[in-house]
């Protein structure tokens, strides 16, 4: 007993060391169990959306690892962009999978828009990244919102500069009047360099404000372009729309004469095995009808062959017997035995049997023309 607890002990020792030795190998060689993240596509274009269009996309996550995968977090890089739809914290085990819905608000997003959304994992990296984009066609009232407001705050800004300039230069011309001199000729002459610089400030700020004003006027130019751009690009839509409209109406119709053509065919299918049913049941009937009566006919043959058999059998006891009743009467004349009566008798017994045969004979005759 205490040798097997001895050589049970041991292996249990050994088998320890083994599992040791191989998990210490699995982390030096990086064969631990890991879970590993697979998409069924990392990237997802929208094409052409109108603003304020709201579209999704289901992203399918694989665990493709040999251990399991759990999801802490899917985060996107906008607000506009909302991931939904996960297990949260939720195991996924190896080679099953997992879907999440990405919900994307087009409003005020307009262009070209390219979104990116983290997954945040237990993997190796640690956060996995999907993307998508789409190009975005403004609204032409918001647009003009935007542009507008864009020129207002230009607008805003070159009357605050040219404010400060003025107010620059009126600080200037208070400055040069409040100070004392002694010598008039000099603060004439520094009063006339402060009035030019006050000009000059004024001609600067007027300068500024007009060269603002032409690039306001530029913005616009090009806001009222790139609406005139829109508002083409939304008839040249709107043309599309409607020849699309055009084409699956085209369609539709295509599919109901279809339809209308397949009822039809099937109806005239239907009516062509209905008849070649009754045909064929007609067939059947008349050959079951042939078969009862070639039946009928086989056994008035075989009953005629029946009887002509009957009848041949008496023609050939007739015979036998005539011949028989001749040979013994040649043989009696011959050694004198019969009287002349009895020779008569028989002789009137053997013209009995061929009559029996010759009436056999005929009724045979008769039911060989009845084949």
């Amino acid at each position: 007993m205490k040798k097997f607890k001895i050589v049970l002990s041991l292996f249990v020792i050994a088998l320890s060391t083994s599992l040791f030795a191989q998990v210490k190998e699995n982390v030096l060689t990086g064969d631990e169990p890991m879970p590993i993240i697979t998409f069924n596509k990392t990237t997802y274009d929208f094409g052409t959306i109108n603003e304020g269009d709201k579209v999704e996309v289901n992203y399918t996550i694989t665990n493709t690892g040999n251990a399991d995968l759990i999801i802490t977090k899917i985060k996107a890089s906008c607000g506009c962009t909302v991931p939904s739809g996960y297990k949260k914290g939720v195991p996924i085990h190896p080679g099953e999978s997992d879907t999440f819905l990405v919900k994307f608000n087009s409003s005020n997003k307009p262009n070209k828009q390219t979104k990116r959304v983290t997954v945040y994992s237990n993997t190796e990296k640690g956060r996995d990244y999907v993307s998508f984009k789409a190009n975005v066609i403004p609204d032409p009232e918001k647009e003009a919102m935007r542009v507008k407001r864009r020129e207002d705050r230009k607008r805003k800004a070159a009357e605050r500069k040219a404010n400060k300039n003025i107010k620059n230069a009126n600080n200037s011309k208070n400055n040069i009047e409040n100070t004392k001199g002694t010598n008039k000729k000099y603060n004439k002459k520094k009063k006339q360099i402060s009035l030019k610089k006050e000009e000059a400030n004024r001609a600067d700020a007027k300068k500024l404000a007009e060269l603002e004003r032409k690039k306001a006027k530029a913005e616009l130019k090009r806001a009222q372009a790139e609406n005139k751009r829109i508002e083409q690009n939304t008839k040249v839509l709107e043309k599309k729309k409607k020849l699309d409209e055009k084409k699956i109406k085209l369609e539709e119709k295509k599919l109901k004469a279809n339809e209308k053509k397949l009822k039809s065919d099937k109806k005239r299918s239907e009516k062509e095995l209905k008849r070649a049913e009754k045909k064929r049941k007609k067939e059947a009937k008349k050959v079951k009808k042939a078969q009862k009566k070639a039946e009928k006919e086989a056994k008035r043959i075989n009953k005629l062959n029946k009887k002509i058999a009957k009848g041949q059998k008496k023609v050939d006891k007739y015979e036998t017997l005539a011949l028989k009743a001749q040979q013994k009467l040649n043989k009696g004349i011959e050694k004198g035995k019969f009287s002349p009566n009895e020779i008569l008798k028989k002789e009137e017994k053997i013209r009995d049997l061929k009559a029996k045969i010759e009436k056999e004979n005929l009724k045979i005759k008769q039911l060989q023309n009845k084949l």
